[in-house]
């Protein structure tokens, strides 16, 4: 009788830990997750709604925020955009964590941040608050040691300079190009070619291409530089739709060749 009293005793109290633990977890305010080694994110909840900053070894930093009632968003540009205000200092999603100046003023004023709030792109949105207790110690200080996140900007100068110190020079026959008809023309598309890049390098980063002779320039959807290695092929449209390129300059770190196509 005793031991089962014990075993009663025992268990309550370690459902009364778990509950409080559940309890802290729940808790209001901004809290760390991760390691170094794979990277940290830093959020808050608002019920079911959530505001999250990621940073990754070797990537930019990343924002996402998910409201229940209306959709997810992101900083990155497949995600649908957002408009956050810190004590009334209006950010873009798409746009802050781009270059430096401005995520390191996002950076700031979130460790001071008093009031956060979330709108919809759409003109009237209503606004969805996070709270921001405890963001000041959650969000590590600029330039602290080991600080784990970076802006679009230093990190593709970070890339350029790997580049640059490993590029291979451009030989005849590493760029190859192919015009061809596309086979959606007049059914979803008035695309009327495409241009198809394959890489004969191991490490070709294309930084430039001109259309010289054609009246045409390519789709400005596709976004320079294009980083490739042996292999890697890469399609791209041209403006206008009915447009008929004659001559291609593709310009590499590695160099610059020249292309043309019969009529």
């Amino acid at each position: 009788m005793k031991k089962s009293m014990l075993l009663l005793v025992m268990l309550a109290a370690t459902q009364q830990a778990h509950a409080l633990s559940g309890s802290a977890a729940d808790a209001p305010g901004w809290k760390q997750f991760g390691n170094a080694a794979e990277g940290f994110s830093y959020g808050v909840y608002n019920r079911a709604d959530s505001f999250t900053i990621h940073c990754h070894p070797n990537k930019p930093a990343t924002i996402n925020v998910d409201i229940m009632s209306v959709g997810k968003y992101g900083s990155q540009d497949y995600q649908s955009d957002f408009v956050f205000e810190v004590d009334g200092k209006i950010f873009i999603g798409h746009r802050v964590l781009q270059d430096q100046k401005s995520f390191e003023e996002l950076w700031t004023a979130l460790r001071n941040a008093k009031e956060l709030g979330v709108y919809q792109r759409e003109k009237g949105s209503r606004k969805f608050t996070f709270p921001t207790a405890n963001i000041a110690n959650t969000l590590p200080a600029l330039g602290s040691p080991g600080f784990p996140c970076q802006s679009q900007e230093t990190y593709d100068a970070a890339v350029l300079d790997e580049d640059l110190a490993n590029i291979e020079p451009l030989k005849e026959g590493d760029v190859q190009l192919r015009k061809r008809g596309n086979p959606y023309y007049g059914k979803t598309t008035w695309n009327k070619y495409l241009l198809d890049i394959t890489s004969r390098s191991n490490r070709m980063v294309i930084t430039d291409l001109k259309i010289n002779r054609g009246s045409c320039t390519i789709d400005p959807k596709a976004k320079l530089p294009f980083r490739m290695g042996f292999g890697g092929k890469i399609t791209l449209s041209m403006q206008p739709a009915d447009c008929n390129p004659l001559e291609v300059t593709v310009t590499t770190l590695g160099g610059e060749q020249t292309l043309s196509f019969d009529q």
